[in-house]
């Protein structure tokens, strides 16, 4: 169909000609790209003469055709990006004398995405925004989203029995969202989990980092944007902006609660790059009260989390605590079970001293006092 016309009959042109497609991912239907497929089948035995160039999103049902055509990939984090959403605007915004200062603030706000910046300029242009309400969230992603959940999953139960989960949960996140998380979390193969995220392409983001020695794949959705229409509530409707496929966060922070306390339950914690960080977040937030308290008075985590990094975390948790519990009864309770023997013992005077300190630090100087008092009379039972 397409090398035919184009054999050994066919008139050689003067001059190099050249095929553009642009949005190449637009074509996709379900988990399907017929022309990319096409593309990747044929063309490398088109003539010299025809050339292509196609831009696209990279969407797995496209860079799996054309992944060996050699793509060449845009950073929307590099500073030529940067630099070219900033050029767009300042001419298309020339009319609206637009300042330096809000141009650099739309262009921070777009994380590199040229789409954002694209919606912006039409919603000025239409009169639906103004300069002065450029920190309002653009109309336009919502409908560009909408389009494409429908066009991918037209099977609504299909997506929320597939992918509900796994987005709910990557909304969830309070910290970079190492992706070896996710297997456990959600009870998949890593062979499953990745058949599912290449369902959702390019809506979510997969980086690698270097942390310590070894590099570690990250999560999250491509745009603060899509995390919003996931997640809010129209305001006229007080329904869901996605509708079918809004996301569940108090849903994703529970499965992440519940796998952070299966690692926290292992005696993993403080080796945990991730729940190390969020456990207490994820407790607080899951009403987990009465677990958010044993991890925060383990006393094998003070010298691994309490007492560094982690220590202002330790003592918001546990401030926010004392609006619905005593925590000098905490305290008392926590004596009476932590205590090794009658007399107690030198660790026991090191552990009281250093949650002492957090207490002290804090502010709560009647618990500090009760740690302190125990701390005591382990020396003087000691020393008799």
């Amino acid at each position: 169909m397409l090398l035919k016309p184009l054999g050994w009959n066919f008139p050689i042109p003067g001059r190099v000609q050249l095929v553009v497609i642009d949005g190449l991912d637009e074509a996709s239907r379900g988990q399907d790209n017929e022309l990319a497929r096409l593309i990747g089948d044929v063309w490398g035995a088109v003539p010299d003469w025809l050339r292509l160039v196609v831009t696209t999103r990279p969407e797995m049902d496209v860079i799996e055709y054309l992944g060996g055509l050699h793509p060449f990939i845009l950073d929307a984090s590099s500073r030529e990006n940067l630099q070219d959403i900033r050029t767009f605007l300042r001419r298309e915004l020339d009319g609206q004398k637009a300042s330096d200062d809000i141009i650099n603030q739309i262009v921070a706000e777009s994380e590199g995405v040229f789409l954002y910046a694209h919606f912006v300029v039409e919603e000025i242009r239409a009169g639906r925004r103004t300069l002065e309400q450029i920190r309002e969230f653009p109309e336009g992603l919502t409908g560009y989203y909408k389009g494409w959940f429908g066009r991918k999953f037209p099977n609504r139960e299909s997506y929320h029995r597939e992918l509900h989960e796994l987005v709910s949960v990557i909304i969830a996140q309070r910290a970079p969202l190492p992706l070896s998380v996710l297997p456990s979390t959600l009870g998949l193969s890593k062979w499953e989990l990745h058949q599912r995220l290449m369902k959702l392409e390019v809506l979510v983001s997969l980086r690698r980092e270097l942390r310590r020695t070894e590099k570690v794949t990250f999560v999250t959705l491509m745009h603060k944007s899509l995390h919003n229409w996931l997640t809010e509530v129209n305001p006229a409707t007080l329904l869901p902006r996605a509708g079918a496929f809004a996301a569940d966060p108090e849903l994703g922070n529970w499965l992440l609660t519940e796998e952070g306390w299966r690692v926290y339950s292992m005696g993993k914690l403080a080796q945990d790059p991730y729940f190390n960080q969020t456990l207490l977040f994820h407790l607080s937030e899951a009403k987990q009260t009465e677990k958010l308290v044993t991890v925060l008075l383990d006393p094998t985590l003070l010298d691994t989390l309490w007492s560094n990094e982690f220590r202002p975390d330790w003592q918001r948790h546990m401030s926010s605590l004392s609006h619905t519990l005593s925590l000098t009864n905490l305290v008392k309770d926590w004596l009476k079970a932590h205590s090794s023997s009658p007399a107690g013992t030198a660790h026991d005077t090191a552990v009281f001293n250093k949650l002492g300190q957090l207490f002290q630090e804090m502010g709560a100087c009647d618990e500090a006092r009760l740690l302190a008092e125990a701390a005591l009379r382990i020396r003087q039972a000691n020393n008799v």
